[in-house]
């Protein structure tokens, strides 16, 4: 690892770690400072009905857990041996008082783990189902951009975005999931028939640098200026979809009409299109948002195909949104423990109408489930992801299914998403079937 990303990681976590202690000096150094000033006789309220004191570290350790908590009640106890008077030290047991203010810090910072660690399960459910979202929104919207053109477009330009895609979709996983020249001057040159450009580029972005000099353009090319202000707004703002020059306020100026991320449903930029020239009548909002939803597109089949390459060498006839998803989940159940299940449903070819019981099957899973029909010499195996799959459900779901279609001897395998590589699990499971 590059000591410049080692710095990316590390400075956010100690940034943090700095805020949060110095809240912390604030509010414990604070509440003792006022106890002293308004009650100087007995500022940790040792003799009084309720030593409020300890609430900077009940709420510190709510807030922020029990580490944080404990250094407030560090500071807490070296003011009890410097601000508090020796006579009512000596009157009262300030051990136990200590005690139980530790171990009331302990019981709430536990709680803060507790809750923290729930909400970061919601938070990644809430994730994954947006970004599922996302895509589904933008597949529909490409279909129907696709459909609302497909007349007006069949006599000069007989090809539809799904022909086009197809191709997209093979280069990646020849380039293994990197944007090179001939995916971007594929896309680019879609592009320039749907959106009407005249002069742009595609200029990748890694390591949060852009490329000086464009994979792909069209018309006369040119180099990016990193300082212009569509350029660093397209780079800074993760909000809008896409930044043109009607947006900018009378003292700002540009040399670009548009400048649009390649973002990714979780938030990645990939690249940015920067386009110098465009038809008059196509700089409006619904021209522009066909670009956002292309590009956002391509981003997804970009990212797609390159966190599930491996898996589509190993197995040439998945469909990558199977492939994309198994890492995905298989990173969600790393990270919040959330399960997810492959089950697989084994058809005989010897059955009578194989065909339309392997149909049968399909048409009974979730919208929410990822399929893949994988064919051997003697059988038809349905591979279905189901997301978000207890335990407790497995087993009377196999159950279930098996009872269903015992005559029809469809043997049914359960394999829960682990921290396995993909490949490996998928390579264990067709042997244990094949082995049967």
């Amino acid at each position: 690892m590059s000591q410049a990303s080692l710095r990316r990681k590390i400075l956010p976590h100690a940034s943090k770690f700095i805020v949060r202690t110095l809240e912390n000096l604030f509010i414990t150094v604070g509440l003792l400072a006022v106890g002293f000033y308004f009650h100087r006789s007995d500022p940790l309220f040792f003799l009084g009905p309720f030593p409020w004191v300890i609430l900077a570290p009940l709420v510190i350790a709510l807030r922020y857990g029990f580490w944080q908590g404990l250094i407030s009640n560090l500071l807490i106890i070296m003011g009890i041996f410097v601000i508090e008077p020796a006579t009512i030290l000596a009157s009262v047991n300030a051990y136990i008082y200590m005690l139980g203010m530790v171990l009331t810090t302990f019981i709430c910072g536990e709680f803060n783990d507790t809750s923290s660690y729930h909400l970061l399960r919601a938070q990644q459910l809430n994730s994954y189902a947006r970004e599922r979202l996302r895509n589904l929104t933008r597949s529909y919207y490409v279909v129907k951009l696709s459909h609302d053109r497909l007349e007006q477009s069949i006599a000069t330009k007989p090809i539809t975005l799904r022909k086009i895609f197809e191709e997209l979709r093979a280069i990646l996983a020849i380039d293994k999931g990197r944007v090179t020249g001939d995916s971007a001057d594929r896309f680019i040159n879609l592009l320039e028939q749907y959106c009407y450009i005249t002069r742009a580029g595609f200029f990748k972005i890694e390591d949060n640098k852009i490329a000086a000099e464009p994979v792909a353009y069209v018309g006369e090319k040119f180099s990016i200026k990193n300082d212009d202000i569509l350029v660093m707004q397209a780079l800074s703002n993760k909000a809008a979809n896409y930044f043109s020059i009607n947006q900018l306020e009378a003292q700002q100026f540009t040399d670009y009409l548009v400048v649009a991320p390649m973002r990714t449903s979780d938030g990645n930029n990939l690249a940015l299109l920067v386009i110098k020239d465009m038809s008059f009548w196509s700089l409006n909002n619904e021209v522009l948002q066909i670009l956002y939803a292309l590009l956002s597109y391509f981003a997804d089949e970009v990212w797609s195909t390159r966190i599930a390459h491996e898996f589509l060498l190993r197995y040439q006839d998945c469909p990558l949104g199977f492939a994309s998803a198994f890492y995905k989940l298989r990173r969600l159940q790393i990270e919040t423990g959330i399960d997810s299940v492959l089950i697989i449903f084994v058809i005989n070819k010897s059955e009578e109408k194989y065909h339309l019981l392997l149909e049968a099957v399909e048409k009974e899973q979730r919208s929410l489930d990822f399929r893949w029909v994988h064919e051997t010499d003697d059988s038809i195996l349905l591979l279905v992801l189901k997301p978000f799959f207890s335990t407790e459900l497995i087993n009377y779901y196999v159950d279930k299914y098996e009872k269903k279609y015992a005559k029809n001897n469809i043997v049914l395998f359960s394999q829960l998403i682990t921290n396995e590589n993909p490949i490996n699990l998928t390579t264990q499971v067709l042997q244990e079937i094949h082995g049967n």
